[in-house]
């Protein structure tokens, strides 16, 4: 089925795959590592206390998943005897709750995320916790943008520590932020369609 419209999950698994393969690419040097990509969603932004913004999403987390709620992890990780560019695409997301969803509308949920997404797992985002702890050893090599986080509170509780502890060994974080630009030059089939659909409704 469709992730978002006109776009569907192969569509998306097919865009990290491409990632995770420049990701091999990068990693040459470094055999034997496990190699973890992490990408953030952007926060809700309120106007006043109780009135939020329209909420955009993070483009590049857009771009490589298609879940459109805040407060979200995509996590792309290497998988143990396997080469690069196998991997497991992993979200973590808000659990679901259903005072917050009278006000917020409908969340996903981890079930919902990997029945709207088509990634291999989803968790709650509060058990990325045991993630972050595994990968503070020496020998896992994380991608993530240290600079302008796209969930300052994401970044704050969980990248940051992780972030000070990669510093002071080998495997220091590595940018994924240009990566994902360079794929997102290259338009697909399934894109290029999107924009010419777009292009004969602006001309209507």
């Amino acid at each position: 089925g469709e992730v978002t419209p006109g776009l569907s999950q192969v569509e998306y698994a097919l865009r990290r795959h491409k990632l995770m393969v420049l990701i091999q690419k990068e990693a040459q040097g470094w055999d034997g590592l496990d190699h973890t990509v992490i990408l953030l969603s952007n926060p809700t932004y309120y106007m006043s206390n109780d009135i939020p913004y329209i909420f955009h999403q993070d483009t590049n987390f857009l771009y490589l998943c298609g879940f459109q709620e805040p407060d979200s992890i995509l996590v792309l990780q290497s998988i143990p005897g396997k080469v690069l560019p196998s991997h497991k695409s992993i979200l973590f997301v808000p659990r679901r709750d259903p005072n917050r969803e009278l006000w917020d509308g409908p969340r996903s949920g981890p079930d919902g995320a990997i029945a709207l997404t088509g990634v291999d797992e989803a968790y709650t985002i509060e058990e990325f916790r045991h993630l972050v702890a595994k990968l503070k050893g020496e020998s896992n090599m994380v991608g993530y943008d240290l600079r302008k986080p796209a969930h300052a509170e994401l970044h704050s509780d969980y990248m940051q520590p992780l972030a000070e502890v990669k510093a002071r060994s080998k495997n220091h974080i590595q940018g994924v932020r240009h990566l994902v630009q360079n794929l997102r030059l290259i338009k697909s089939p399934a894109e290029i369609e999107r924009m010419k659909i777009a292009g004969r409704v602006t001309a209507e």
